[in-house]
């Protein structure tokens, strides 16, 4: 795992990397390769490619002095400034989903994950464009928690907050649907569909419970 997210120098010597390691395994708290090497405040190439575009563009700074930063702080702003939080949050939830790890590990990041968007989520207005998402964020890992009616509520205000925001409607359907719980997932797809008529994802997810009735 810590050969996949570091590279180690030629100049590291091999007791070093073996240290390295033995810290890895001696911190269940943490996700292997995930904290380790104070890695919060920054970002390998290749996780920014994995990573929305302000994250790529201010790249986990707090500062964002570069070129764009005045472009995203014009649409969020002074939310910018926390939004290396946002960025983290996501990288975390990539991890969970991709590398394989203890379900001790996953969760830690699920959770960390969710305190992640909270933490934006209660420093910046309800109207700043991405909170939806950050609900959403919330709401999703909240549901790989088990965490069912904060997942639910997580949803719901996301949807408050952008009645039209299809994703905040199909995440939550789909667990209905996997719970057999097929009319009131077909009742949340329906009102998805007054919001988003022409939104595919909610019309074919409604057909394959066998449309309105």
């Amino acid at each position: 795992m810590c050969k996949r997210l570091f590279s180690f120098g030629a100049a590291r010597s091999i007791a070093a990397a073996l240290m390295l390691a033995m810290f890895a395994a001696s911190a269940p708290a943490q996700a292997p390769g995930v904290d380790i090497g104070n890695r919060r405040g920054w970002f390998t190439p290749g996780e920014l490619a994995l990573l929305p575009e302000v994250c790529r563009d201010i790249q986990g700074s707090p500062t964002y002095d570069g070129p764009r930063g005045n472009y995203w702080r014009s649409i969020i702003g002074d939310t910018l400034q926390h939004l290396h939080h946002y960025c983290r949050g996501v990288r975390d939830m990539i991890f969970a989903r991709t590398l394989t790890l203890s379900p001790q590990h996953k969760r830690f990041l699920w959770e960390r994950a969710a305190d992640e968007m909270r933490y934006v989520i209660e420093r910046s207005p309800s109207t700043m464009m991405l909170q939806p998402e950050l609900w959403l964020r919330v709401g999703e890992a909240k549901l790989e928690l088990g965490r069912l009616a904060e997942a639910q509520a997580a949803f719901e205000q996301s949807r408050k907050l952008k009645p039209d925001y299809w994703p905040a409607y199909t995440q939550w359907a789909d667990y209905l649907i996997q719970k057999k719980q097929n009319d009131d997932a077909r009742a949340l797809l329906e009102e998805g569909l007054k919001h988003s008529p022409d939104q595919p994802a909610l019309a074919k997810r409604l057909a394959s419970l066998g449309g309105s009735r």
